[in-house]
């Protein structure tokens, strides 16, 4: 599900919402986005513009679900757990400018636009 949303246009939603967002800060965001469950999963993967703002009532990042399994890992034996390697994949969809958000995701931009 993390990959699914590995997406230049989610990136846009999210650093459109937070009013800015980095590479860390948008793995906080699809961990929190995985984290609202099924349908707003589903919601904002498709950008499903009518339904959005719903999904949106805190800020949208969730870090703390990234260190979840180590946690657990940890708590339940005592050791630390050996280090994961996720092999990172490239962004799908078209890259965006962060000066051109606005004219891109036009609808975006009016629901969560400042």
């Amino acid at each position: 599900k993390y990959q699914e949303l590995n997406r230049w246009e989610i990136w846009a939603l999210a650093y459109i919402v937070r009013r800015g967002c980095g590479d860390d800060a948008f793995d906080y965001f699809k961990a929190w986005v995985i984290s609202k469950g099924q349908k707003a999963f589903e919601d904002i993967t498709s950008l499903k513009v009518s339904e959005l703002k719903q999904h949106f009532d805190e800020d949208p990042q969730l870090e703390e679900m990234l260190y979840l399994s180590e946690n657990v890992y940890e708590n339940k034996t005592g050791e630390l757990m050996s280090p994961v390697r996720v092999k990172k994949q490239k962004l799908l969809g078209k890259e965006w400018k962060e000066d051109n958000l606005q004219n891109e995701f036009p609808e975006l931009w009016r629901i969560f636009g400042q």
